[in-house]
C-alpha cells in the first residue's frame, strides 16, 4: 500500500502544482513543471476539474472510487457474457477480478484498491476493450477502431497500453480470412499496427522529450542511485521475470490451472472453440512477451552502452496476465457445467 499512497500524493500534488504553481515554488520536485511533465495522463486534468467543485484535491482523487468499481464490475461482467455466455458465470468473474492478488514482485498488484492510480482506472476500461476485440474478432471492418482504442488506453495508462495493444493486434492474426494471400494478411497487420502507433504517437513524443534518459556522464553514481531508490527488481529484469513465474506457478496457483483449463475446453468442444481459445493464449502470450522482452531488452542496452533505459515500467503489464488466468478457470467450469447438465438431461428417464 505504501506505493499505493505515494503515488495518490505525486499525482495529487501534480495536478494542485499545474493549478497553483506560485504555492510550490520551494518544493524541489514541483517547482519545475519539467521535473513532471512526461506524466501527461488523463488522471491529471481530471483530478483538476473535480477539485474546483470538491475544493480538495486528495478529496478529488478519493471520489474516482466509486465509478471505478462500477466501471470494473459492469465491464467484465460485460467480458463475461461476451466470451462465457452465462450470467451466473459471468458475475462469478467480476466478483473474482476484485479480489486484491499479491504478485510480491515490483510493488505489483492486481484488483481493486482504495486508491484510484491510473491502472486501477486502466484494468476498469481494459474489459470493454476485450470484449470489443472478442466481438469483433471476426469483423475486419472494425480492427482499425479496435486498434485505435486500443492505442488511446495510453493516455490513461502508458505502462499498461502498450503491451495490451500489442497482445490484441498480435490476436487479430488469427482471425484473418482464408481468402487472403499472405501478403495481403501482413500489409493489413502492417496498417493496424501503423493506425495504433498513430494514435500513441503524440503522447510518445511527449514522453520522450520531456523524460531524461540515455547516455550520462556519471552513470555508475546514477545507476546506483536507482538502485537504491527503486523497489527491488526494477533493474534485474531477470530475476525479476523468474520470481514472477515463481509466484503465479507455486503462490497463488493459477498458472497451471490455467493451462489445463485452456486444454479442457478445447476438449470438450473440439475445433469448435479452437480459435477463441487460442485468442485468449494469444493474448497472455502478447502481455507476457511485450511485458518482458522489451524491459529485457532494453535494460541489456543500457547496461552494455552505460547508458540510462528508455523505461523502467513496462514489466509491471504482466500483471494483466491474471485476470486472463482467471477467466480461463472460469471458463473450463462454464463448459464443464453445461456438459454435466446436458448428460444429466440426456439419461434422465422419459
Amino acid at each position: 500500500m505504501t506505493y499505493s499512497v505515494v503515488m495518490h500524493a505525486n499525482i495529487a500534488g501534480f495536478a494542485a502544482a499545474g493549478d497553483y504553481p506560485d504555492a510550490f515554488r520551494k518544493d524541489a520536485l514541483l517547482s519545475n513543471p519539467d521535473n513532471f511533465r512526461f506524466y501527461a495522463t488523463i488522471h491529471i486534468p481530471l483530478i483538476r476539474a473535480i477539485a474546483k467543485i470538491s475544493g480538495s484535491y486528495a478529496t478529488a482523487f478519493s471520489s474516482l472510487i466509486i465509478p471505478t468499481v462500477f466501471l470494473h464490475l459492469s465491464g467484465f461482467y460485460t467480458l463475461g457474457r461476451t466470451v462465457l455466455k452465462s450470467r451466473y458465470w459471468s458475475v462469478l468473474l467480476a466478483a473474482s477480478t476484485l479480489v486484491p492478488v499479491n504478485l510480491k514482485i515490483l510493488g505489483l498488484f492486481w484488483g481493486i484498491y482504495p486508491d484510484v492510480l491510473p491502472r486501477i482506472a486502466f484494468q476498469a476500461f481494459l474489459p470493454f476493450l476485450l470484449s470489443l476485440a472478442y466481438f469483433w474478432r471476426e469483423k475486419t471492418n472494425f480492427w482499425p477502431w479496435l486498434m485505435v482504442l486500443s492505442g488511446s488506453l495510453v493516455y490513461i495508462h502508458p505502462v499498461s497500453a502498450p503491451g495490451w495493444a500489442f497482445a490484441i493486434w498480435l490476436g487479430l492474426w488469427f482471425f484473418m480470412p482464408h481468402r487472403y494471400l499472405w501478403k495481403n494478411k501482413v500489409s493489413y497487420m502492417a496498417i493496424l499496427g501503423a493506425i495504433c502507433v498513430a494514435t500513441v504517437l503524440p503522447f510518445a513524443v511527449h514522453y520522450i522529450a520531456n523524460y531524461a534518459y540515455g547516455d550520462v556522464d556519471n552513470y555508475e553514481q546514477i545507476y546506483e542511485i536507482m538502485r537504491n531508490r527503486f523497489i527491488d527488481g526494477y533493474l534485474e529484469i531477470p530475476n525479476t521475470i523468474k520470481r514472477y513465474f515463481f509466484v503465479i506457478t507455486f503462490e497463488i496457483y493459477l498458472f497451471i490451472p490455467s493451462i489445463l483449463a485452456l486444454i479442457t475446453v478445447l476438449k470438450l468442444n473440439g475445433n469448435r472453440k479452437r480459435k477463441e481459445v487460442i485468442l485468449l493464449a494469444v493474448w497472455g502470450f502478447g502481455i507476457l512477451l511485450f511485458s518482458m522482452l522489451i524491459p529485457l531488452l532494453d535494460h541489456s542496452y543500457a547496461q552494455a552502452t552505460e547508458s540510462i533505459p528508455i523505461q523502467i515500467n513496462l514489466i509491471r503489464g504482466a500483471s494483466y496476465f491474471v485476470p486472463l488466468m482467471l477467466m480461463s478457470c472460469l471458463w473450463a467450469l462454464v463448459e464443464l457445467s453445461s456438459k454435466t447438465a446436458a448428460y444429466r438431461r440426456h439419461i434422465e428417464p422419459i
